[in-house]
């Protein structure tokens, strides 16, 4: 595995690339975050009714 360090145009650290980079790791983290609970509470509160069942017999001769 190649371990690049991202220099800007002085051969300093470029920190706001890694800036950049966090800030888009975050909003997917965040995104996956809300997805997952979302899918959570609509499975949690979603209405689940009772099972119906009904036999219908022929009538007698």
């Amino acid at each position: 595995m190649k371990n690049d360090i991202k220099l800007d145009q002085f051969d300093n650290l470029d920190v706001e690339y890694y800036i950049r980079e966090a800030k888009l790791e975050r909003d997917a983290y965040i995104a996956d975050l809300f997805s997952s609970l979302k899918a959570k509470l609509v499975a949690k509160l979603a209405i689940r009714l009772p099972k119906i069942s009904i036999q219908i017999s022929r009538p007698a001769h």
